[in-house]
């Protein structure tokens, strides 16, 4: 009967047929092998080992253990790491160890297996070393983890979602990604994945005829330039200057088929081959990206369209304003008239100081006709240095007859040398107008506004408060809600419209309200 070891039967052989078997055995295998002895000096290796490592299998034969280890160095990452493992290793000798290694120059994954040898005592009289190149399963495995990654990534903004895109991209094939928008002949980097600090961060993009990414828009599809270098087509174009010269693209394309950029990387490792799954995986990332930048280009045409809808309800809720306002006004005109018809019935006056006085309340007349006009008339948001307290005096001064037929003093303080602040003249009159008339409509049967400003922290602090009925706490958290009004006439837009200028300024209105003790409406803008 054949003698069994270790689970390994061998029919009786003949002398040197057992050499003969073990060169075949060696040579058919597909994966590296090496045979050592208990002191780590290599008894036998195949051709497949020295292909995979780039050694000459002979040499690793001939040579003693640390000219061996000197030969594969380059390809390990880590050698002192390599070094400790292969101590740990040979210092037990029935040790059996898998695992994987990864490799440089160029990058590969290996998964190895060693093992004890039994000589036909039983005893352990080497070892027994496999390499298998497991590099493109891992790479595989490492493009449905990518894939996998990109399904799940969500966010409520599109921006976040393709710059991760593009930085997982990047990450993934430790190369130079660029996410590019053609406008008008040139590529305007619109996402950049790279390590901080790289200089494609801090550029806008480059011109479509000085990139690879031309080629890729002009055939519409995706493509691979695995060495620019041995084009001269590619070879002159800025990347391949740079040193960059692996490339692989492909087009975004919006929702109606037209390319609009591409997604692509850049790098210098020629030496690894891209193939069509690389493609399919960028296609793949690609198509996502169109999606989030369409959706993207629809969230700012919503919020433009939203942005000029509460433009025109603020510019609505101010016209209705300012026929509040004219009521006022007429008040005054009649005043005029009656002050010009008493000085002309009179008769006392000379021609020439009836004349002087009648200019007198023209002027009254252009005067509140500017102040209601310039309240009233839309414009740009133009944000310059303005006094807040003059603000408060024009406001006060075209409100004045309002307050008076209402039955209300009121009380004004301004802090000597208050700082400048940066705002739009007339949206903050408009600001401090829906204030007054806000307390002014408070307080029904008369009663006193305050009005104080002063310097709080380097801002400027506008108390508006009034002495009236004050405000519900159901209604408190909604005040400044656009369409939220107790009125059955108001537009509920005052109070929004309020905030929305003080944000402009970079500031804010906060409310303070006790039932039955009034109300104050605290504007806080920073000073210049």
């Amino acid at each position: 009967m054949p003698p069994v070891a270790n689970g390994v039967c061998i029919r009786p052989l003949y002398e040197g047929q057992a050499e003969d078997l073990l060169r075949a055995t060696l040579s058919a295998a597909d994966h590296g092998v090496m045979v050592t002895d208990l002191q780590h000096r290599t008894l036998a290796v195949n051709a497949r080992f020295g292909e995979m490592w780039g050694v000459d299998p002979r040499s690793v034969v001939e040579s003693d253990v640390l000219e061996v280890r000197s030969m594969v160095e380059a390809r390990i990452p880590d050698m002192a790491q390599w070094q400790a493992n292969l101590e740990t290793v040979y210092a037990d000798p029935l040790r059996v160890q898998h695992d994987e290694l990864a490799l440089v120059g160029p990058a590969a994954t290996v998964r190895r297996y060693t093992a004890p040898i039994f000589g036909p005592k039983g005893d352990v009289v080497g070892r027994l070393w496999t390499f298998a190149d497991v590099s493109e399963e891992d790479r595989l495995l490492r493009l449905g983890t990518a894939l996998e990654q990109v399904s799940l990534l969500h966010h409520n903004d599109p921006r976040i979602v393709y710059r991760e895109l593009v930085a997982s991209v990047g990450r993934f094939y430790g190369s130079l990604c660029l996410l590019s928008l053609a406008v008008e002949g040139f590529l305007e980097f619109r996402a950049v994945g790279a390590p901080p600090g790289h200089p494609a961060h801090d550029a806008p993009g480059n011109r479509v005829e000085d990139s690879f990414c031309q080629f890729c828009i002009r055939a519409a599809g995706p493509m691979v330039i695995q060495d620019a270098r041995l084009d001269p087509e590619y070879a002159s174009l800025v990347p391949a200057t740079l040193g960059l010269t692996r490339y692989a693209g492909t087009p975004i394309n919006a929702p109606d088929g037209r390319v609009i950029g591409t997604l692509c990387i850049l790098d210098s490792h020629s030496e690894v081959p891209l193939n069509e799954d690389d493609l399919r995986f960028l296609g793949i990332v690609a198509m996502r990206i169109g999606s989030e930048l369409e959706r993207e280009r629809q969230i700012e045409a919503l919020r433009s369209n939203l942005v000029e809808a509460q433009a025109l309800a603020v510019q609505n809720e101010k016209l209705a304003v300012t026929g509040t306002l004219a009521a006022a006004t007429a008040h005054d005109i009649r005043n005029i008239l009656s002050a010009v018809g008493l000085e002309m019935d009179m008769g006392q006056a000379t021609p020439a100081e009836t004349l002087a006085a009648v200019r007198r309340h023209i002027d009254r007349f252009a005067v509140l006709a500017h102040r209601l006009l310039s309240y009233a008339r839309p414009g740009r948001l133009a944000l310059t240095p303005v006094d807040i307290g003059e603000s408060i005096e024009r406001v006060l001064g075209l409100l004045g007859s309002h307050l008076a037929i209402a039955r209300i003093e009121a009380v004004v303080e301004v802090e000597d040398g208050l700082p400048l602040v940066m705002a739009d003249p007339g949206r903050l009159d408009h600001l401090f107008v829906n204030l007054v008339l806000n307390a002014i409509q408070a307080m029904k049967g008369g009663g006193r506004l305050t009005v104080t400003a002063r310097r709080v922290d380097g801002a400027v602090t506008v108390d508006v408060a009034d002495d009236g009925p004050g405000i519900a706490p159901e209604q408190m958290g909604r005040l400044f809600e656009p369409f939220s009004s107790s009125r059955a006439d108001g537009f509920g837009l005052g109070l929004f419209s309020c905030r929305q200028i003080a944000r402009e300024c970079g500031g804010d209105v906060v409310a303070d309200s006790e039932p039955g003790q009034g109300s104050r409406f605290r504007v806080t803008v920073p000073g210049l």
